[in-house]
């Protein structure tokens, strides 16, 4: 019996590492809020292209932030804090700041938006 229980206590303490949150430090970023489908498919941005943008990101396209010295980041949503990556898909083609720890993955440079700020 004492196995048993000493096997699960062994377990359970394994599958709740799984579960730990490795902190990440928060950034700032500052840029133009993206639609990712046009910008990558034809550098769709800026100021003519914000009914563009609009549309395509209330449609589901993925958000993005180009930077002024060309960095693009994928802007993805906090789950326990949505107000804020909803915002940010509010001001598509806008000049924004956005606060979150950043995320690099398979060659791919992700803001989590914990904070946004138009500009």
């Amino acid at each position: 019996m004492f196995k048993i229980v000493q096997s699960v206590v062994i377990c359970l303490s394994l599958i709740s590492l799984g579960n730990i949150s490795f902190a990440q430090k928060m950034q700032t970023v500052e840029g133009e809020v993206l639609d990712m489908v046009c910008f990558m498919a034809h550098e769709g941005k800026g100021p003519k292209h914000k009914t563009c943008a609009q549309k395509c990101v209330n449609e589901g396209a993925a958000v993005g932030l180009v930077t002024s010295d060309g960095k693009v980041y994928l802007v993805i949503e906090n789950h326990h804090k949505k107000a804020a990556y909803q915002q940010v898909k509010k001001l598509a083609a806008e000049k924004v700041k956005i606060t979150g720890p950043i995320y690099t993955k398979g060659g791919v440079q992700a803001i989590e938006a914990e904070s946004v700020e138009k500009l």
